[in-house]
């Protein structure tokens, strides 16, 4: 992971699976668009 200083303005999460990471990454970054991408379908239905 890659943090840069101050509020991002978009994050992108690859292998973000059941999304438990972007709800904290919502959470404590509070972007203003977040893309999550899995390449199993299975896991990245929410």
């Amino acid at each position: 992971m890659r943090l840069v200083c101050g509020e991002p303005a978009s994050v992108l999460e690859i292998g973000c699976g059941q999304v438990t990471g972007a709800r904290i990454i919502n959470e404590l970054l509070k972007p203003e668009r977040y893309v999550g991408i899995d390449l199993d379908p299975r896991l990245s239905q929410t």
